[in-house]
């Protein structure tokens, strides 16, 4: 069948996470799961109320035992490779609080979202840049915005995402604010790190 790829075993085993520990299928599962829940389409609260959990809902004990069968190598993505188009026009925004690099738990159901994405979307790569509010001065908060940067790579790294997936980890200070610096919320807005999806 011209140029379509035979599903094999060992696609299996890379899907589920058993052969690199990055599980695609619970990534696709949860985030629909959130489609069906936070976008609600056709009443989806209200006539099903629950989405089950992943761990409930897949069981791989048959894959986990099947041990004996021969199998192609799965595929693996290539990061070496300049990513030039952005693949989505939204960035996402995670939040710190004043002066430190420490990210805000409000801000865990993105990076969750981010994580998801980057499974799915497996060729894709990243660019990172931390911001500041304008307390202080750039001897300061480049560094800072640096390392806030650092702190979604790392979040990202220890759940398996390759250091050659991050194309820019970058810091800009104050000198790109979204809001006005001279309210707290401004502030809060403007203690950012922005991220873009490219291919």
């Amino acid at each position: 069948m011209g140029g379509s790829k035979v599903f094999n075993y060992a696609d299996g085993m890379q899907y589920f996470g058993m052969t690199d520990g990055v599980n695609r299928y619970k990534s696709v599962y949860n985030q629909v799961g959130t489609y069906l829940t936070e976008l609600n389409p056709f009443g989806f609260n209200e006539n099903v109320g629950r989405v089950v959990p992943y761990e409930e809902a897949v069981n791989l004990f048959f894959m986990k035992n099947i041990n004996d069968i021969e199998s192609t190598a799965a595929d693996k993505a290539d990061y070496t490779a300049q990513a030039t188009e952005v693949m989505a026009s939204g960035e996402w925004k995670i939040n710190f609080s004043s002066g430190s690099a420490s990210i805000q738990s409000n801000s865990n159901k993105d990076l969750e979202r981010i994580y998801n994405l980057l499974v799915q979307a497996e060729n894709s790569k990243l660019t990172i840049v931390g911001h500041t509010d304008n307390v202080g001065g750039d001897a300061a908060n480049i560094p800072l915005s640096r390392n806030r940067a650092q702190a979604v790579v790392d979040y990202l790294k220890q759940k398996g995402i390759p250091e050659s997936r991050f194309q820019l980890i970058d810091g800009k200070g104050a000198s790109e604010p979204v809001a006005d610096n001279s309210t707290e919320s401004g502030k809060a807005k403007n203690r950012r790190v922005v991220i873009t999806f490219l291919k």
